[in-house]
């Protein structure tokens, strides 16, 4: 999940490297729900993710079917988070860390009151944001 900019001040510097190793040392695995980070699907109505394989042309036909039948859903790309399990983001501890996706993480700071729909524009905003991120900082 985004850091909140009020929150930031919280995080250290070497964050991003703090991150890496978490989702490495998970095997790039959500440590709850096990979906695979950059996975790319969509999630049901019941909140839970339908991994796609890679072929452009099952994507392309899911995708169509999606929207018309769920025009709200989207194909997205599972991004992993990293959850404070006690939720001080100064304790970066190795065993206070865990990779989750964002249905997950989400879950663990608010039981049972996500819906489904916020699970996945938070995937689809953590997606962009890797996307846009990746291209601002790539060498023109």
């Amino acid at each position: 999940m985004p850091i909140k900019p009020e929150n930031k001040h919280r995080y250290p510097a070497n964050w991003k490297e703090i991150r890496d190793r978490v989702v490495l040392d998970a095997m790039d695995r959500c440590e709850d729900c096990g979906v695979a980070n950059g996975t790319k699907g969509y999630r049901g109505l019941d909140g839970e993710f339908h991994a796609l394989g890679e072929q452009p042309a099952v994507q392309r036909a899911v995708a169509e079917c999606i929207e018309a039948v769920c025009p709200s859903h989207s194909l997205f790309r599972i991004v992993l988070t990293v959850h404070h399990l006690d939720e001080q983001p100064e304790n970066n501890a190795p065993d206070n860390l865990v990779a989750l996706c964002q249905k997950c993480h989400l879950d663990k700071h608010r039981p049972g009151l996500h819906s489904p729909q916020l699970a996945m524009d938070l995937d689809r905003l953590d997606y962009e944001a890797e996307v846009n991120h990746a291209a601002e900082s790539s060498p023109e």
